[in-house]
This record gives C-alpha cells, sequence and structure tokens, in this order.
C-alpha cells in the first residue's frame, strides 16, 4: 500500500456497524459477558485459539488469528470474541446544550454517510475481549475484515500502544482533545492500516478499510467527519510511512502530537501554547471557568465546515499555531460560556480565518446585528479586520449569541453562549516579557466578564494554556465522543 497522504481528505471509521452510524470501534467492553440465568457463557468454538462466544462466525477465526499475527510481527494472546448484533442500537442523540459541540452546532453522525457499504460492527477492549457485530446480509469477507481490525487492536493493547503513544505528547498538551484525538488516530489508523494491508494480502472479496474511507469520507456530514477522521487521516498517516505492517511499530515510538501533523504529515511537532486563566475580584463568584481545551486544527476546519466548503475551511484553518478553549458558567440556570481563541501562524492565516469565521456565522444565524464585513485581502491582518465592523457585530442562532474579537494580530477568538455573557464579555491579549523580543508564545489571552446584574461587580477571566479535562472518549476504545 504505503501512498502519501493527500494535502487534504477527511475522516471515517470502517469496521462500523450501519445502524450505530459510524461505530468503527466502540466503548471499552468487560472481558466476559454474563450468560442468561446465571449460567456459564455460552462458548460456540473454544480451543488453544480464539474463544468465540453468544454467537458464531462463517470464518475459520484461528486462522484469521494466525494470519494476523505472521502479518504484525508479533504473538497475540487469544481475545474472546463476542458476535453479536447489540452494537448496532444506535446512540440516544442526547447532547449537553452547554457544550462546546452544541454551541458551535456540530451535527450528529449521519447514518446516511455509512451509503450502505458498511455493514459489520467492531469494538475491543484492552481486557482481552472484541466484539463483532455483523447484520444479516454480511458478508464472511466483510466480517473477517472487521475482526482483523479488532485483532490489531488487541495486538495493541497487549504493546501497550495507548500508553506508549501518550507518554510521547508533551506534558502540558498530553489531556487535551486534541491529543486524544491524535492517540485515538494512531490506535484506529494502525487497525485501518493493518486491516487493509490484510485484506488485499489474502485476497479478501472486499475493498480495503482504507479504500473505503477514501470513497466516503470527502461526502460525509462534519459531524460524521468528527467521528471518521481518526480512522482515516490516522490510517493515511501510517500508511505513509510504515514499510510494511511487522515494521509500523516504529510509528508509535515517535509519533505525531498534534492533529496538525496527523493531517499533513510533518515529522516536527507544533506547538504554540498560550495562557488562559480564571480569577475573580468579585468575592460573590457570579462567574466561573468550569473547563480548558485545547481543540486542534482538525476541530477548527470541521466547526467552519458545519457551513462552508472543504475547501474554504481546510484553508482557513491551515495556518493554526494553537488554540485554547475557555468555557465559563454563571450562577443562575443559562447556558454556559465559550471563549475559543486560535492563534495562527502568521497574520495573513489570522485573517484568512476571520473572513472564514464571519462566513460561518452568517451561514449559522437566524439573525444579526451591526455590520457585517468580510475581509478577502489576505494582506490585511486580523487585528486590521477587526475594525473593519466583523468585531462590531453579533449573531444569534438557537439560544446562542456569537460575537468574534482579535485581540492580537495572530489571535481569532469566538465568543458564544447565552446573550448576557456575549453582551458582557470583552477579550484582549496581555504579553509578558520584553516587548522588542520575541515572546509571542508568552502571550495570554484575558477575557474580561462584567457582571450586568451587579454593577460594581466585575471579573477577569484569562483563558490559561494547555488544559486538563481532555475528550469524553477512551483511548482504549476506538472512538472519540466529542464532548
Amino acid at each position: 500500500m504505503n501512498r502519501s497522504v493527500p494535502a487534504s481528505v477527511s475522516i471515517p471509521a470502517l469496521v462500523l456497524a450501519v445502524a450505530v452510524v459510524l461505530a468503527g470501534c466502540g466503548a471499552p467492553v468487560a472481558d466476559s459477558a454474563p450468560a442468561a440465568n446465571g449460567g456459564e457463557p455460552e462458548s460456540d468454538d473454544a480451543g488453544n485459539g480464539l474463544e468465540i462466544r453468544s454467537g458464531s462466525l462463517p470464518i475459520d477465526g484461528d486462522e484469521t488469528l494466525e494470519r494476523t499475527e505472521a502479518m504484525l510481527g508479533v504473538a497475540i494472546d487469544p481475545p474472546v470474541v463476542y458476535v453479536d448484533d447489540s452494537l448496532a442500537a444506535g446512540g440516544t442523540g442526547v447532547r449537553d446544550p452547554s457544550s462546546f459541540d452544541a454551541v458551535v452546532g456540530m451535527p450528529f453522525p449521519d447514518s446516511a454517510d455509512v451509503g450502505g457499504e458498511l455493514t459489520v460492527g467492531g469494538a475491543a477492549s484492552p481486557f482481552s475481549a472484541v466484539y463483532v457485530a455483523p447484520a444479516e446480509e454480511s458478508s464472511p469477507a466483510e466480517i473477517e475484515q472487521v475482526l482483523v481490525h479488532e485483532l490489531v487492536h488487541a495486538a495493541q493493547f497487549q504493546q501497550r500502544v495507548p500508553q506508549q503513544v501518550r507518554t510521547e505528547i508533551p506534558d502540558d498538551h498530553r489531556s487535551t482533545r486534541d491529543a486524544e484525538l491524535v492517540i485515538t488516530s494512531m490506535l484506529e489508523g494502525g487497525a485501518v492500516y493493518g486491516s487493509s494491508v490484510y485484506t488485499e494480502r489474502h485476497g479478501l472479496a472486499i475493498d480495503p478499510e482504507i479504500e473505503v474511507l477514501e470513497r466516503l469520507y470527502p461526502n460525509a456530514s462534519a459531524g460524521t467527519k468528527l467521528v471518521w477522521g481518526p480512522y482515516y487521516y490516522g490510517g493515511q498517516y501510517i500508511d505513509s510511512v510504515a514499510a510494511d505492517p511487522d515494521d509500523h511499530w516504529k510509528v508509535y515510538e515517535e509519533p505525531p502530537v498534534t492533529m496538525r501533523q496527523v493531517l499533513h504529515g510533518e515529522g516536527e511537532p507544533v506547538l504554540e501554547p498560550f495562557e488562559a486563566t480564571l480569577t475573580s475580584e468579585d468575592d460573590n463568584g457570579s462567574w466561573e471557568e468550569i473547563r480548558q481545551e485545547t481543540m486542534g486544527e482538525f476541530v477548527v476546519r470541521l466547526v467552519l465546515e458545519t457551513q462552508l466548503s472543504t475547501e474554504t475551511s481546510t484553508d482557513a484553518a491551515s495556518g493554526w499555531a494553537y488554540d485554547r478553549q475557555l468555557r465559563v458558567a454563571s450562577d443562575d440556570e443559562s447556558p454556559d460560556g465559550h471563549v475559543w481563541s486560535v492563534r495562527f501562524e502568521d497574520s495573513a492565516n489570522a485573517s484568512t480565518y476571520v473572513t472564514a469565521l464571519a462566513s460561518y456565522l452568517d451561514a449559522r444565524a437566524d439573525s444579526s446585528e451591526g455590520t457585517v464585513s468580510t475581509v478577502d485581502d489576505s494582506n490585511v491582518s486580523a487585528a486590521d479586520s477587526n475594525d473593519s465592523d466583523v468585531s462590531n457585530t453579533t449573531w444569534y442562532a438557537d439560544e446562542y449569541a456569537f460575537t468574534t474579537a482579535t485581540p492580537d494580530e495572530r489571535t481569532v477568538a469566538l465568543v458564544g453562549g447565552p446573550e448576557a455573557f456575549v453582551e458582557a464579555a470583552s477579550v484582549e491579549a496581555t504579553a509578558d516579557g520584553d516587548p522588542d523580543m520575541e515572546t509571542e508564545t508568552k502571550t495570554d489571552i484575558r477575557l474580561s466578564v462584567t457582571d450586568t446584574r451587579d454593577e460594581n461587580a466585575t471579573q477577569s477571566v484569562t483563558a490559561p494554556g494547555l488544559s486538563l479535562g481532555a475528550v469524553a472518549g477512551s483511548v482504549s476504545a476506538s472512538g472519540v465522543v466529542a464532548p
């Protein structure tokens, strides 16, 4: 295989259950399942190889295990395989209205994006268990491909790949959403790569996972791409740097540390963390920081893509250097507020993002107040574009309000949440050190929120660098759940 990483692609997962809408690999599962009536677990196939429970496979599971071991060049302690279609139950579609994804309008994955091609679901557990969830129409080749995908995960867990990749990510970035997406990309990318090589090597009557992703991903919705991204881009990344599956383990020794690297195939990490902290001058504590995050270039791209074309969104996000997202709650019942500050490599990239962000808000909003002015001249800095009315506009969508700010020429902030929060918030940059020296990475973003319910109460909220709090998905699972 060994294709080069395309300049702009997307994201899928492969090995998903149709109805699950892209559940390539699901949340961690227990290493054994209770049997009906409290008896011994049902076992249709037990021996020195795979132990199959809860059903049967139309393939020789032991042969598949042996082939996978030979391909990967490692021994795999045979996991218990549960054949169960319960993974196809689907999700509830419930989301916290105060969450970042809800505020920016990120949709749930769309089952229509599967296109009827992916009929088998799968999941892997670090506790030596895998699930395979075929549909009635699933072919033996489809089932075998998914089983291989999950056996690669079993090998990854046994080789401590999740821990190895996580350790290589800098401490102050390790717990961010961007880092969790990277870890998932390495796990799912390795499984997609391995199953794709297996499919070609053993002549399965089905397209390799990478090819299916290449076909489906470009036309998928932004919500689907958010889930599929680690599979698609991770598979492309590993395919571009690994000579063979038994050699691909070296990728985990020096993995990418940001999704920017995964997307572009860059060898060196690009990290420009800046700080944000929450301070209060009001003893009443009307506003409170409850979470900080770094979303990464991939999320920046997909947020824009909820309203704009893939090409425009990819271009606007491509100059990403770092970002900080601050979530703030008040002591009333209103939804939380968010300030998402994205720093770019230079002012031209920031200006491109300002234009795209205004277009995104125009398309997202039901109404707006002020003069909306997008800037097309790439020579105009973000700071200059701030004077062209974009920052004087308030957009309204659903129950949220939005404004933008450009605290410095390389940083663009999106303020969103309840109207009262957006009206009360202002964003500015504060630089440490000698202004004549290169101190851009030490620049903090300060959010000042004035409590309009008490004119004497003012709080200072600063957005700190490298947050803790990460994404709601588990690395041992194979799919990041958007917060």
